[in-house]
C-alpha cells in the first residue's frame, strides 16, 4: 500500500509534510483541526508512514501495517467509552510510555483523537510532554474544533487546519471507494456529498448508515416545515406527533438534533447574509424558509435545540424529550 493512498486529496498538506520531514524539520507536536470525516486521522497515518517509509513505498509492509492500526509505535489515544472525557490517566500512562524503545520503527507517535475532550488536568499533564519531548517522540492532537484546548497548549504546537474538498472532489471520493447501491440512488447521494460540508469521510458515513440518516434528514425538514405553517392548518398536535415519529429513540434523537441543528445553522445563516450558505437546503428550499421564519424564531430554535441536545447527555426520557422539543419550537414560531 503506498502511504499517498491514506489521505485523498489534500495535495497541499501532503506536499508541506512531506517537505518538512525530508528537511528534518518536521516539529514535534502537531493540532490538527477539521470537521468530522475531513481526513484528520488519514492524514496522521500519512505523516507516520512518511516518517517510517525510507524505500519504495509499494514495497514494504510499514504502511499497510500503519494503515491498518497494526504498528506497536503508533498510538492512537481517545475518550473511552462511557466517558465524558479523555482522562489525565490515559495522558499519565502515555507519558511513562515515551522513555521506552520503540518496538519496530525508530520513533514513537502518539495521536489524541478528539483532543477536545481532553480534560483540563490531561491537558497541563500533557504540557509537560509537549514542553520538552524526548527525543524521537511525535504527538498529535486531532480536534473538530480547538475552542476547549488551553491556550498554553496551543501556544507550543503547530495548528494545521484540514481543507475541505469541492463538491466533484467528494463525488470522486466515493466513487474511488466504490460506495455501494446507494450510488446509483441519485437522491441520496446528493443528500449526502450536500450535507458533507466538503468533508469526504462524513459523506462516506452518511452513504453507509443508509436509510436511518436520510431518514433523519427528510425528518428534520419535515419538522421546520411544519413550524413554518404554524397558523396555517398545522396544529400543536401535529408538530408534537411529527417529532415524536422522527425520535422513537435515544440513538434517533441524538441524530434528530443535530441534523435539526444544521438545518437551522444554514437557514439563519442565509437570512444573515443573503445567500445559501451550507449544503442542508437547495436554494429554492433555502429562499423559502429565510422568508417563512422570522430571525427570532430562527435564534430561538437554536438555542432550544442546543439545550435539548446537551441536557439529553445526562438526564434523558425519550417522551419528554420529545415533548420538549415540540413546545420549544412551537413557541418560538
Amino acid at each position: 500500500m503506498n502511504k499517498d493512498e491514506f489521505l485523498f486529496g489534500c495535495k497541499d498538506i501532503k506536499q508541506r509534510f512531506s517537505g518538512w520531514i525530508s528537511n528534518g524539520i518536521l516539529s514535534h507536536a502537531y493540532l490538527i483541526e477539521g470537521p468530522s470525516g475531513s481526513g484528520k486521522k488519514s492524514l496522521a497515518k500519512y505523516i507516520a508512514a512518511s516518517l517510517a517509509c525510507v524505500g519504495n513505498c509499494d514495497e514494504c509492509n510499514i504502511c499497510h501495517r500503519i494503515s491498518e492500526g497494526h504498528c506497536p509505535d503508533i498510538k492512537f489515544i481517545s475518550r473511552e467509552e462511557g466517558q465524558k472525557n479523555i482522562s489525565v490517566d490515559a495522558v499519565r500512562e502515555m507519558i511513562d510510555d515515551t522513555p521506552l524503545t520503540p518496538t519496530e520503527l525508530d520513533f514513537k507517535m502518539y495521536v489524541f483523537d478528539g483532543a477536545e475532550k481532553l480534560s483540563a488536568q490531561a491537558q497541563n499533564s500533557l504540557l509537560k510532554v509537549i514542553e520538552e519531548p524526548p527525543s524521537g517522540v511525535y504527538i498529535l492532537l486531532l480536534c473538530e474544533s480547538s475552542a476547549n484546548i488551553l491556550a498554553t497548549v496551543k501556544s507550543r504546537v503547530q495548528r494545521v487546519v484540514m481543507p475541505l474538498l469541492s463538491r466533484d472532489e467528494v463525488f470522486e471520493y466515493l466513487r474511488a471507494k466504490s460506495v455501494p447501491e446507494f450510488l446509483y440512488d441519485e437522491k441520496k447521494l446528493d443528500f449526502a456529498v450536500r450535507l458533507s460540508g466538503g468533508a469526504p469521510g462524513k459523506a462516506e458515513k452518511l452513504l453507509s448508515d443508509g436509510e436511518k440518516e436520510y431518514s433523519t434528514f427528510l425528518s428534520a425538514k419535515a419538522i421546520i416545515d411544519a413550524q413554518s405553517k404554524k397558523n396555517r392548518g398545522i396544529s400543536e398536535y401535529d408538530m408534537l406527533n411529527t417529532v415524536s415519529k422522527a425520535m422513537p429513540g435515544r440513538e434517533e434523537a441524538d441524530r434528530l438534533f443535530s441534523m435539526l441543528a444544521l438545518a437551522y445553522r444554514d437557514i439563519l445563516s442565509s437570512k444573515l447574509t443573503g445567500e445559501v450558505k451550507g449544503g442542508f437546503w437547495t436554494e429554492d428550499e433555502a429562499e423559502k424558509y429565510v422568508l417563512a421564519l422570522p430571525l427570532e424564531t430562527l435564534q430561538k430554535s437554536v438555542e432550544a435545540i442546543a439545550a435539548l441536545a446537551y441536557d439529553s447527555n445526562y438526564n434523558f426520557n425519550i417522551t419528554l424529550a420529545a415533548s420538549a422539543l415540540s413546545v420549544l419550537l412551537w413557541r418560538a414560531a
